[in-house]
């Protein structure tokens, strides 16, 4: 089942053009990189779809099937967000938010699902330790746990692996693996982590000089004259 479709999909700063006329799908349980050069429009393409930035163009269509507490969201990695004064539990809860309508109360079903969450992350004995004290790739996992905690059927995430030690990026590729069986996943990420995050999408979107360059599976764009361009920099 197509969770998302995007259609001719341009962005735009200002006069400026972004990215113009993107075209893909999403489907349910795939794994699907965006790829390209700093600065091509990758995370800008992810906030337009989760309608953080206008499109200047095309249209953005997800299935009715998905809900506003189906979608989560994990942001570029920010240390000011990192050092926020909070405990882990805190840190979660806070993306359940999204889910709930004011006054925001907390239900049994929505503590089960954090503390689900959690166990999978294998963060449940961290539940009262700050934020800010934490490893680099501890935190990763805690705020990845936020944002499946405001939705577990498509995760958006930009460049998840910035910042890790080799060891935390090892650990975090596995435990996206495990979570994609577990909630039947479907996932949108950024990443420059070539060619290790080849290796871990189904689907690859490149992006180059503002335009789509190759839309497909991973196994065709290790194929193609995009990648044979490319691979000398990662041999």
């Amino acid at each position: 089942m197509i969770l998302l479709t995007c259609q001719d999909v341009s962005l735009s700063y200002g006069q400026k053009k972004v990215l113009e006329r993107v075209n893909f799908s999403l489907e349910e349980g795939i794994c699907m990189a965006i790829i390209g050069e700093n600065g091509c429009g990758k995370s800008t393409l992810m906030k337009g779809i989760l309608g953080l930035k206008r499109i200047s163009g095309g249209s953005i269509q997800f299935s009715p099937k998905i809900r506003r507490g189906d979608i989560g969201y994990l942001p570029q990695h920010q240390e000011e967000q990192k050092d926020f004064p909070a405990s882990v539990m805190e840190v979660i809860q806070s993306g359940r938010l999204s889910r709930l309508s004011f006054p925001y109360f907390y239900s049994r079903r929505d503590y089960q699902d954090i503390g689900d969450i959690m166990k999978a992350l294998s963060i449940n004995h961290l539940a009262s330790a700050c934020l800010h004290d934490l490893s680099g790739g501890q935190q990763q996992r805690v705020l990845l746990a936020r944002a499946l905690a405001a939705g577990n059927r498509i995760l958006f995430l930009d460049e998840p692996m910035t910042g890790l030690d080799i060891h935390s990026t090892e650990s975090l590729y596995l435990l996206l693996r495990e979570l994609r069986k577990k909630y039947h996943l479907s996932i949108l990420m950024v990443s420059h982590d070539m060619p290790r995050v080849l290796a871990e999408a189904d689907q690859i979107l490149y992006l180059a000089e503002g335009a789509q360059r190759f839309y497909g599976s991973s196994q065709d764009f290790l194929h193609s004259s995009n990648w044979k361009g490319m691979a000398e920099q990662y041999s």
